[in-house]
């Protein structure tokens, strides 16, 4: 993955990861729909993380 494209996922993904912390705050805690939402924050955590990696990782290339 470029790191162009990296940036436009990271984007993406930060602003459904916004509104998923949204939907957490809004249901009840230890309920089956928050267990859900966490584990998807977390994916999203991880997505985004590899995103970092993607785009530091182009940084540090040579250019081509």
């Amino acid at each position: 993955m470029s790191a162009v494209q990296a940036k436009k996922m990271q984007r993406e993904l930060r602003d459904f990861h916004r509104r998923v912390q949204r939907w957490c705050a809004d249901v009840p805690t230890g309920t089956t729909i928050y267990v859900a939402l966490q584990n998807l924050n977390d994916g999203l955590i991880l997505a985004d993380c590899q995103c970092n990696a993607a785009i530091d990782g182009a940084r540090s290339e040579p250019p081509a």
